[in-house]
């Protein structure tokens, strides 16, 4: 998006605005699920991910979202909104909205110190980092001010940082299981990319296997 040099082009701005829908959907999808990973949180997640689509086909394949940018050399892009740009507005705040409610319930009912530890570490982290990346890049470009629109990158970092303390302070995953899941996600990419980029038909064949072996053994 910002490398982009062509008035016009919105492909990368359509995608920026896709990605962003991700963050606010699994989110609250996790808040769910967390610590305990019921069930019953499995239909909630099959909602949760068809309206996320739904909005990210709109945002991308209609100018209902996004209409146009224009690049501005040595500034920020100046994006043009569409009609249904504040139904995505509502999207991103109210599912954020949501998952900060379910924290703070279960950081209130909850009678085990470590997850009222992680749920508070949780809860600070996104609030803080999700509040000011909607006033910077959600609210104020819709207003006509694009000069902060970098604040929720940096943003997203702060929320990792988080995360990454909860994860190690206070035990938020099982660590040893949650790097042997890295480490197969890796090698899953890593096989799926030479198979799509296989020279003969034969060598897909081949990779396509050994993937697909990867994956359940995985």
């Amino acid at each position: 998006f910002r490398l982009n040099t062509i008035s016009g082009d919105l492909l990368f701005t359509k995608l920026l605005y896709v990605s962003a829908t991700v963050i606010p959907s699994s989110f609250l999808y996790f808040t769910y699920m967390f610590p305990f990973n019921k069930f019953y949180a499995h239909w909630k997640g099959v909602c949760i991910v068809t309206v996320n689509s739904l909005l990210a086909l709109a945002t991308f394949h209609t100018d209902l979202i996004i209409k146009n940018v224009v690049v501005n050399s040595g500034h920020e892009h100046v994006i043009t909104f569409g009609s249904f740009y504040l139904v995505y507005a509502f999207y991103i705040m109210s599912f954020f909205v949501l998952g900060f409610w379910n924290l703070y319930r279960k950081y209130k009912i909850t009678k085990d110190e470590v997850l009222k530890k992680q749920s508070i570490v949780l809860l600070g982290g996104y609030v803080v980092a999700a509040n000011i990346a909607c006033v910077t890049n959600l609210f104020l470009p819709y207003f006509g001010y694009y000069e902060l629109n970098w604040v929720g990158q940096i943003c997203t970092g702060f929320v990792v940082g988080f995360l990454t303390y909860a994860v190690f302070r206070h035990k938020l995953f099982q660590t040893k299981a949650l790097v042997a899941e890295l480490l197969f996600s890796v090698f899953w990419i890593f096989l799926l990319t030479r198979t799509l980029l296989s020279d003969s038909v034969k060598d897909g064949l081949y990779n396509g296997i050994l993937f697909g072996f990867s994956v359940l053994i995985g």
